[in-house]
């Protein structure tokens, strides 16, 4: 596998940022807040009550957010209660729903149109990618989804990822170095990724670290490389 995620990581400027200057402060069971945004560049908005807003470093999104890149635009989001990672491409629309089931967020992230590229890592709760013809149901893992004209696909980088073809009711595991292809006439198709399918990642790799407080009001600081 370190051939498929070299694309995503040669030539990337790792930089350290210190929160406690630019200080994100997140508690976890704030009323429907889950999660915040690391990273945006160029034409990247988010929707929030209606309106839209251009979106920042430190923008805090709700439940039924919905996230908008245009032209240039990305946008590169953490969930509070896992730190799992969804870097969205431009030109790509996605809704974020999330429920807090005690500690833990049950995720669902979906997505009519784009290129999303998705890590998580110590998942709690359940994450799931969502567009017209298919879900994608994650167990611990790093992958893209790309939604188009013909459907979605999905490219497996590590663990596993289930996917169902919501036409025809039919679902196929994707693991790492397999690409699934989920139509809109109902059939779902594995086979092994070739290196040049991998999306490029665009050159936005970092390193933060965020100090954040959890339900009992300590203080907490992870690392968290994206």
């Amino acid at each position: 596998m370190k051939k498929l995620t070299s694309k995503l990581i040669a030539g990337l400027v790792v930089a350290a940022i210190i929160v406690s200057a630019t200080t994100y402060l997140a508690t976890a069971n704030e009323s429907k807040v889950v999660a915040i945004v690391v990273k945006a560049l160029g034409k990247a908005q988010v929707k929030q009550s209606s309106k839209w807003s251009n979106v920042g470093k430190g923008s805090r999104l709700y439940s039924g957010d919905e996230v908008q890149t245009k032209g240039d635009g990305y946008a590169a989001v953490m969930f509070l209660d896992d730190k799992s990672i969804v870097k969205v491409k431009p030109n790509s629309v996605l809704k974020i729903q999330g429920t807090y089931e005690g500690k833990s967020i049950s995720k669902q992230m979906v997505m009519d149109v784009g290129e999303l590229f998705v890590k998580v890592s110590r998942q709690k709760g359940s994450f799931q990618v969502v567009t017209p013809t298919s879900v994608a149901s994650v167990k611990g893992t790093e992958f893209w989804v790309l939604e188009g004209t013909q459907g979605t696909t999905v490219i497996g980088l590590e663990g596993l990822i289930d996917v169902l073809n919501k036409i025809s009711n039919t679902t196929q595991p994707v693991s790492a170095g397999q690409t699934g292809k989920s139509g809109k006439d109902g059939e779902v198709t594995v086979t092994e990724t070739k290196e040049e399918d991998i999306p490029d990642a665009g050159g936005l790799s970092e390193e933060i670290i965020i100090k954040f407080q959890d339900s009992d009001g300590n203080e907490k600081e992870v690392r968290i490389k994206y």
